[in-house]
């Protein structure tokens, strides 16, 4: 989303440019898509989420209540349902995607769930003992099961859920203090909770701030855009 230009910069996999969508008179506030590849973009000034297609062509626009964003986080699609990822990491439900577009979601479903949802039907909850350790609990609703995982992580000062890829593996994004410096690292899991590996992500000069600081591909890329004062980099990390 690029916030002063009012358009959004569509990429290929591999980080090629390929074209822009202009979005003239929206504070673009952050953008995801969903599975069918359909684009929504949050305005941040009237509190309104719009859906496109993938070429730009606008299918709807629902007005949100502000109510349910009253913290800054980033927005993502799980089915058919709409989710406001707050500063606790908590899901708040927003709106439901129907065959004509956005609707708004029904006053009798709950509204706040305590932790993230994805595709798999696992919801993700993280606890921090700050310098200390990282909690991450996972439930997963389908089958009724939960279990907590303890990382100790000495120097931790920030935890947040980062993704889920295709074969169930998630990952968890934090930031440590390390040797005076703060050292921005995403840590994948397999589904049984094992820790499989960390990935340094040297860059974390975020000049400008972003709703999501990282987010995973299906097939576990890790990605990451860097806003910065003249320019943006987008940086992909392999496992």
């Amino acid at each position: 989303a690029d916030v002063a230009k009012h358009r959004l910069a569509v990429y290929s996999r591999d980080g090629e440019y390929l074209r822009s969508i202009a979005l003239p008179g929206i504070a673009l506030g952050d953008v995801t898509t969903d599975a069918q590849g359909r684009i929504y973009v949050y305005d941040q000034a009237s509190r309104t989420l719009y859906q496109y297609d993938a070429d730009g062509t606008r299918r709807s626009v629902l007005n949100l209540n502000p109510k349910d964003i009253d913290t800054r986080g980033y927005f993502h699609v799980v089915g058919n349902v709409v989710y406001f990822a707050d500063a606790a990491e908590r899901d708040v439900l927003v709106a439901t995607v129907q065959d004509d577009g956005l609707a708004a979601a029904s006053p009798s479903a709950a509204r706040t769930t305590e932790g993230i949802h994805a595709e798999s039907g696992r919801v993700y909850s993280l606890t921090l003992d700050r310098g200390q350790a990282v909690q991450v609990g996972v439930r997963d609703v389908e089958q009724a099961t939960a279990s907590t995982i303890e990382i100790p992580w000495p120097g931790v000062v920030s935890v947040r859920y980062a993704g889920e890829d295709e074969t169930g593996r998630f990952y968890v994004q934090t930031e440590r203090v390390d040797g005076g410096r703060v050292a921005l690292e995403v840590l994948a899991f397999n589904t049984a909770g094992d820790l499989l590996s960390v990935t340094p992500l040297p860059e974390n000069d975020y000049a400008i701030w972003t709703a999501k600081l990282v987010d995973v591909r299906g097939d576990g890329t890790i990605v990451q855009f860097v806003p910065q004062k003249a320019q943006a980099r987008l940086n992909l990390f392999t496992n």
